[in-house]
């Protein structure tokens, strides 16, 4: 009747809580159903079995997986609290099962998605408030609850890269959706990428999560690296040094074995944790190799097919390498995908004929080689090999804007002032490597004058890059100590070159001292290569007379002393 009041009702509860809560366990259920994965718990397994309905509860709840099966619990067991009681209920007890689905790393999105809407809507109808005059336990498990709630929303997994490859599909579909729409998408895509490497340089070093390595980051299969420079010695390399680019340092410590047991897993478990930043990372790699799968329509999408999708796959990578930086050293997983599928992926688009496209590709490298250059000497000396020397040059074939494209980006690399000195170091006096300082400064010595042509942009961006060069040896040559004595490189007696090794990569002399003995061995070893094309027999004459072979020849000794130079 009007005016009255249903007997089993709580004064203070003016909303039928009971009936809430069963209605977001229904619409959580079936969220949950529309997933194959969820509807019919273990039987999922099979694409054609779906719920499955019967008078055997037992086994229904048998088959349930335990999110699906807390849920149907609660919607069993609510009706039975005292609805006239209602605040006394703890508040936990009915939240526990939607935040389970919250916490859990196997619902997708619109599983967590339904169940923070559930939430939202219960604690929005004051479900915590134990009211005036609650008794403390009342009080003390609604403070439980709301912290539980918290906690659960700050540390729910979105699959980031689920929501990426939704903003993707819009910014393929460049034929059906609007421009507007495609832009919002784009920069979506820019914020999320940002908001998340922004946090890879907190980020603490975990070997168990990221696969294996040492503690310092490096993968056990990292074979040749560049030694970086270090400001505070006078020669300027670190003590961080390997012998024909192999690691001889393979035993951890036993602080670096505490570390990576001890290593805070709840951490790298977060959200935008690691394993969400190695997904992502190769997400966006790629990106790179779908570009013949995109429907574009030129009158619908003014920007260029052929640049439009590498440009921004480009510049999402350039961003997350800009924020995450040395960082990414740390964690294996992400290194060896810039080493293997990002290079592999630069190393097609560096030689496009799009000069924005070969623009962003050099600002990666650039960041690259800035950050992570010590752990990337083969990727470096590949793409200045077959990208730069060869854009550079017009005998080849690239157009005008390829080759001034290629000058600018190696006069940004000429002005780092220890680049010129590391890819002596490291690439000229490796026996295995090209000699890329000799190459890219004969390739600036060649360019800086015309000869039989007019004053051009090449001209002064080569010869820009030649006077950074001299500037930076000048600089070095100012900072080196006075008392140095002339080295002799000369090999009195054979010895198996390929096994030397620097005592002290930390003391500069002894440093200087077999960088000049590899460059020396380097030289001569060229010369034999050279008079063995011609004549073998002159060929190993003349490295007996250099000490290079032994005066007895033997297969694999020949075979270790050529092979060191034979592609």
């Amino acid at each position: 009747m009007a005016g009255s009041k249903h007997p089993n009702s709580d004064p203070g509860t003016p909303v039928a809580m009971p009936c809430v809560v069963i209605s977001e366990v229904a619409t959580l259920l079936a969220v949950m159903r529309a997933n194959v994965r969820w509807a019919g718990g273990a039987a999922a397994s099979s694409a054609a079995v779906g719920v499955r309905y019967g008078d055997d509860a037992g086994a229904d709840e048998y088959l349930d997986h335990h999110l699906v099966r807390a849920l149907k619990t609660l919607r069993r067991r609510v009706l039975s609290w005292d609805p006239r009681r209602w605040r006394a209920v703890d508040p936990i007890l009915y939240l526990k099962p939607f935040l389970d689905v919250i916490r859990s790393d196997e619902t997708g999105a619109p599983i967590t998605g339904a169940a923070l809407s559930s939430v939202r809507k219960i604690l929005a109808l004051d479900a915590l408030d134990p009211g005036a005059g609650a008794a403390a336990a009342a009080a003390a498990a609604a403070a439980a609850a709301a912290s539980a709630v918290v906690d659960a929303v700050a540390g729910c997994r979105f699959e980031v890269c689920t929501v990426v490859n939704t903003f993707f599909r819009i910014v393929q579909q460049a034929a059906t959706k609007g421009e507007l729409l495609q832009r919002v998408s784009r920069h979506t895509m820019q914020e999320l990428v940002r908001c998340i490497f922004t946090r890879l340089p907190d980020m603490p070093v975990d070997g168990a999560a990221d696969g294996p390595s040492v503690a310092n980051g490096v993968g056990d299969s990292e074979a040749r690296q560049i030694g970086g420079l270090d400001k505070d010695q006078t020669f300027g390399f670190e003590s961080k040094q390997y012998e024909n680019g192999n690691n001889d340092n393979g035993a951890l410590t036993s602080s670096a074995n505490e570390m990576a047991m001890h290593v805070d897993m709840k951490v790298v478990n977060e959200p935008y944790g690691i394993p969400c930043m190695v997904e992502l990372f190769q997400f966006l790699c790629s990106l790179l190799n779908s570009t013949e799968d995109i429907d574009m329509n030129p009158r619908v999408n003014p920007i260029a097919f052929d640049e439009d999708l590498p440009l921004f796959a480009l510049g999402l990578i350039n961003s997350a390498i800009e924020l995450g930086g040395s960082a990414i050293n740390r964690h294996p997983k992400l290194l060896n995908l810039v080493k293997d599928e990002l290079f592999h992926n630069l190393m097609q688009f560096g030689l496009s004929r799009s000069p924005l496209v070969l623009s962003t590709v050099c600002s990666i490298v650039l960041n690259l080689f800035y950050h992570l250059r010590d752990e990337l000497k083969v990727q470096l000396e590949t793409f200045f090999s077959c990208v730069i020397l060869i854009l550079a040059q017009s005998r080849y074939g690239s157009s005008y804007q390829q080759q001034e494209v290629a000058m600018e980006a190696l006069v940004d690399f000429c002005r780092h002032e220890n680049f010129m000195v590391e890819m002596y170091a490291n690439m000229d006096c490796d026996i295995l490597c090209s000699n890329i300082f000799e190459d890219l400064t004969n390739l600036l010595s060649k360019n800086a004058f015309p000869v039989n042509s007019s004053l051009s942009s090449l001209h002064v961006l080569a010869l820009d890059g030649l006077v950074a060069v001299i500037q930076g040896i000048a600089e070095r040559v100012d900072n080196a100590p006075r008392n140095s004595e002339e080295i002799s490189t000369e090999i009195e007696e054979y010895f198996p070159f390929w096994l030397a090794k620097c005592e002290n990569y930390a003391d500069p002399d002894q440093w200087v001292r077999f960088i000049r003995h590899r460059k020396y061995i380097k030289k001569k070893l060229m010369v034999g290569v050279d008079h063995f094309n011609r004549d073998p027999k002159k060929g190993f004459e003349f490295l007996q007379g250099v000490h290079l072979l032994p005066d007895k020849l033997d297969p694999k000794v020949s075979l270790c002393s050529f092979g060191t130079v034979l592609d």
